[in-house]
């Protein structure tokens, strides 16, 4: 089972979901696009190929990273 903490929308089709998730007694951290449902075009929600799971303890080491990135893009992510 999956927990959702965040989505961000790609484009119409696909979005990004950011969910721990559990397997095989460990917990993981999941980025990954998933494909939109759309009724009215036949389509379900589903997962695609395109993203990254990791152990869920190197999640802090993950968002140093990320932090990085954003400052070297001018956010305001920290050393």
């Amino acid at each position: 089972m999956s927990k959702i903490f965040g989505r961000i929308e790609k484009n119409s089709v696909e979005e990004i979901r950011f969910s721990f998730c559990e397997w095989n007694g460990k917990e993981y951290v999941d980025v990954r696009v998933w494909i939109k449902e759309d009724p009215e075009e036949g389509r379900k929600e589903i997962p695609t190929r395109k993203g990254i799971r990791f152990n869920a303890e190197l999640l802090p080491e993950f968002i140093k990273i990320l932090r990085k990135m954003d400052k070297k893009m001018g956010g305001e992510g920290e050393d």
